[in-house]
């Protein structure tokens, strides 16, 4: 059976659906590419800033920039034609209200880690805690969201092909 855009290898699950083999392979990639990104992020934040401010904003700027490029891969990946929407879409129709609220997803957080890599290339001026304060804070929001994206994504694909791409990694 082929599947969208050639996608022709297709494994079947124990209850009887198929699923696109190459497009979950991505999946599960991509989900290991963002846990170390957040990963990152959080190890980042954990660190102290006294005595290095300027030194915290900017690893911890960069840390989000490469979270910030992780998504757009994903999205790119998932929103794409031949991407993983489009094949839950074109084999689980019914799950299309799912679907629209992971894009829906994907903007608010790349509105969101856009706005706190702008916060974190601020100047700290001379009283740093409350950017620090509120970076931090944003930053966590952030990885709150896409945690709960995240999950999202695997109960989509549990509920269109039981398959568990995995929740940790």
């Amino acid at each position: 059976m082929e599947g969208v855009s050639g996608m022709t290898t297709r494994t079947t699950t124990a209850i009887g659906s198929t699923t696109p083999t190459a497009v979950l392979e991505t999946a599960q990639r991509r989900r290991s590419e963002l846990a170390s990104c957040v990963t990152d992020v959080s190890m980042t934040l954990e660190q102290p800033h006294w005595g290095q401010v300027e030194e915290w904003l900017w690893r911890t700027g960069s840390s989000l920039r490469r979270l910030r490029h992780t998504i757009e891969e994903h999205i790119a990946q998932v929103e794409g034609p031949d991407g993983l929407h489009a094949q839950v879409l074109q084999d689980e129709p019914r799950l299309a209200s799912r679907v629209r609220r992971l894009v829906t997803d994907h903007e608010i957080l790349r509105d969101r880690v856009s706005a706190v890599i702008a916060l974190s290339d601020r100047p700290c001026g001379s009283a740093p805690d409350p950017l620090i304060r509120a970076v931090r804070g944003e930053a966590l929001l952030v990885l709150d969201l896409l945690e709960r994206h995240r999950q999202r994504g695997a109960d989509l694909m549990f509920e269109a092909y039981a398959q568990d791409i995995g929740g940790n990694g």
